[in-house]
């Protein structure tokens, strides 16, 4: 039950990492696998500095969770341009 509940957290965590660093991605299949690939020319470079950010934080500042989410957060909400 433990490596089900671990593998659906990893697949989550590669397919919100492929859709929110990368605009586009492509389907290959071979067989009965079929995978889902970023197209590299369409990277996000605000969601990569994020990125960075975050882990900057977490591993090298030792912040909590909690923290590095709003602080995260924030820095979004500031370099996200308002539409309208």
């Amino acid at each position: 039950m433990t490596a089900a509940v671990v593998g659906v957290i990893a697949n989550l965590a590669v397919f919100f990492a492929l859709h929110t660093l990368f605009d586009a991605a492509r389907s290959l299949q071979w067989g009965p696998i079929d995978l889902s690939l970023p197209v590299l020319s369409t990277r996000d470079p605000v969601a990569f500095s994020l990125t960075g950010v975050a882990l900057a934080m977490v591993f090298w500042l030792k912040w909590s969770t909690l923290r590095v989410l709003g602080v995260c957060a924030a820095l979004g909400l500031v370099v996200t341009p308002v539409s309208g």
